[in-house]
């Protein structure tokens, strides 16, 4: 039986994925919880695993990666109202390892008018 790559690379991540997972860098949005989105999300093949991606909507110009206090910080327009370019906001994710991210709430937000 041949092994997708998708295969190949959770299994090759399982072990770490276990001792990692202790950083609780692993918490859901709360909106991914109710409706099961994060594990249909994790099975879309055509979703990249190991790049830092936002649970949903449009992701534009990461950049401003900084290491701080242990912790790789990214910073990268985000529309948090639409899967679609407008209304940018900075988002903000933190990781230990590049690989598994936390979103942290927004840093920049356009101010009304």
């Amino acid at each position: 039986m041949a092994t997708s790559r998708r295969n190949f690379l959770q299994a090759l991540c399982a072990a770490p994925l276990a001792t990692v997972a202790d950083l609780k860098l692993f918490n859901p949005p709360p909106f991914l919880e109710k409706d099961d989105a994060q594990s249909r999300l994790a099975a879309d093949p055509l979703r990249p695993q190991f790049h830092l991606l936002p649970a949903k909507n449009w992701m534009n110009d990461p950049n401003g990666p900084i290491f701080w206090k242990g912790m790789y910080h990214m910073f990268f327009q985000y529309n948090p109202n639409a899967a679609a370019w407008g209304d940018m906001h900075w988002a903000h994710a933190i990781s230990r390892d590049m690989i598994h991210w936390k979103h942290l709430p927004v840093a920049l937000a356009p101010t009304p008018g």
